[in-house]
């Protein structure tokens, strides 16, 4: 069992807090399979929120944040700070953040690197600020949803580079099961009678955490320092999915595929973790990119020398590699009118797990390894 997740576990088991009077107190862990992403707890008292949210990302962070409320529940103003566990500044990150929400407008304060920026911003009422992807914003977010029936919600980050807020769109299957939008595809929340999140489960999503709440009060301090301290020892949990390239040379021809690296983590890969029969953006993050120069043929089909995007739809006897002429976009745009070719994908059952999902280009053939299955599909040069 690694440092970070043995040191998470006994801080997870710490007593429940002793709370203020008439304060209610609540968080959530988020997890990535086996792996914790994300701790937060929140106390609110009347129209008060205070709350720490404690990241890996990929290094230890700590978002300490107060919301003020307005009397219908919408944000008035967030004060946000942002940094090491140990109180000092988190690299590339910015120390603070100030938002105060003026009917259809939101003025952001940011400051990073000793200087302040400000922008001011239309918005819908009731958006609400994002502090760091926090779950208390979802479930904000989807109450907000329903005191309007509009069914959606909206946020906006702190920063100001942000030009506009976020439209999330909310569908309400039964008082307790309400999924929200999450780029295409949904994250699914139970609800407790009381509108606070039971569960959220982002499997179908490109999300993947599972969500649950704390069954005690949490001692972030102490998992803090344990974050902390893993990082300095070189066991951090690191990007959770990093981007790699795989390079090769076939018959001359020189490829490149450049891709996300997602983890098994525990988790069942094939046909969980990666649906059967649907799209897949063959990594994470980014769309997968491959190319070359010169002509090829993959599998049966004729590739021109060039840049494109690399899918998959697996099978739990083969597969189908798409090549797609659209570039530089997420992994979660995929325009099926774009394709190139698509060809068929050989699959096989692997004898050792792999932890981290691998492209090779190999003996003439394309390989996507993962878990414990590889899909294949051989490469040649036109002739």
């Amino acid at each position: 069992m690694s440092v970070v997740r043995s040191l998470a576990r006994v801080a997870l088991a710490a007593t429940v807090l002793t709370l203020p009077l008439g304060a209610q107190t609540r968080g959530f862990i988020s997890r990535l399979g086996r792996d914790t992403l994300s701790v937060e707890r929140f106390t609110r008292k009347g129209n008060v929120i205070e709350g720490q949210l404690l990241l890996h990302a990929p290094a230890a962070i700590l978002v300490t944040y107060t919301l003020t409320l307005n009397a219908d529940g919408t944000v008035q103003s967030l004060d946000q700070k942002i940094a090491r566990p140990d109180g000092s500044p988190a690299p590339g990150q910015p120390t603070g953040a100030r938002m105060r929400f003026e009917g259809d407008t939101v003025i952001r304060e940011m400051t990073m690197n000793g200087q302040t920026s400000e922008r001011r911003t239309a918005v819908p009422r009731g958006t609400l600020p994002s502090v760091g992807n926090p779950w208390l914003i979802y479930e904000m977010g989807i109450a907000e949803a329903r005191r309007t029936g509009a069914g959606a919600y909206y946020t906006i980050s702190a920063n100001p580079a942000a030009t506009a807020p976020t439209k999330w769109a909310v569908t309400v299957a039964r008082p307790d099961s309400v999924d929200v939008d999450y780029f295409g595809n949904p994250i699914a929340f139970k609800l407790d009678k009381d509108g606070h999140v039971l569960r959220a489960d982002g499997i179908r999503s490109t999300n993947k955490a599972v969500v649950t709440p704390l069954a005690g009060g949490v001692e972030i301090a102490q998992l803090g320092s344990a974050w902390a301290a893993a990082d300095a020892a070189g066991q951090a949990m690191g990007a959770p999915s990093p981007r790699d390239t795989a390079r090769g040379v076939v018959a001359g021809a020189n490829l490149l595929i450049d891709y996300g690296r997602p983890a098994k983590r525990g988790r069942v890969v094939w046909g969980d973790v990666v649906p059967y029969g649907q799209v897949w953006r063959l990594g994470a993050n980014a769309a997968t990119i491959f190319t070359t120069d010169k002509d090829l043929v993959i599998g049966d089909q004729q590739v021109p020398a060039g840049t494109y995007t690399l899918w998959l739809i697996p099978a739990k006897d083969g597969g189908t590699l798409i090549v797609n002429k659209q570039t530089r976009q997420w992994g979660t745009e995929y325009h099926q009118e774009q394709d190139l070719v698509r060809m068929g994908a050989s699959r096989a059952r692997v004898p050792a797990v792999t932890e981290r999902f691998t492209v090779a280009i190999d003996g003439g053939e394309l390989r996507f390894s993962w878990d414990d299955a590889e899909y294949t599909v051989p490469v040649k040069v036109k002739r």
